[in-house]
């Protein structure tokens, strides 16, 4: 889980007075499950996502709201899954970055460069 979710999850559950142990039974898992998934042990899929902002009583945007992230930044949700518009793009650059060098690799392979 990341660092903000995990910090909105436990604002969240401190300004509504819920412990582990509760959001554990609103959620139907044990509290330790509930720990490992807010401590990152445990990868928590965009179900699971949804599941706890009903339990919080709040929206999935809410849980994955970053202050820090600028005003075009936005998350969205795709096959399963919650992304960040910058996050996206991140991944996009990194793809093209990686396919210029399988193809310099492929030509320096081939002997056409040196």
């Amino acid at each position: 889980m990341s660092n903000i979710l995990a910090k909105n999850i436990k604002s969240i559950m401190t300004s509504k007075s819920m412990t582990q142990q509760h959001l554990a039974e609103k959620l139907g898992v044990s509290r330790s499950y509930v720990a490992m998934l807010i401590n990152g042990e445990r990868a928590l899929t965009g179900n699971l996502l949804i599941e706890f902002s009903k339990a919080l009583g709040v929206t999935p945007k809410e849980l994955l709201y970053d202050p820090n992230l600028q005003n075009e930044d936005y998350i969205f949700y795709q096959r399963g899954s919650f992304e960040s518009r910058a996050a996206r793009l991140e991944y996009r650059k990194m793809i093209v970055e990686m396919d210029n060098y399988t193809r310099l690799k492929e030509q320096f392979d081939e002997g056409k460069i040196n």
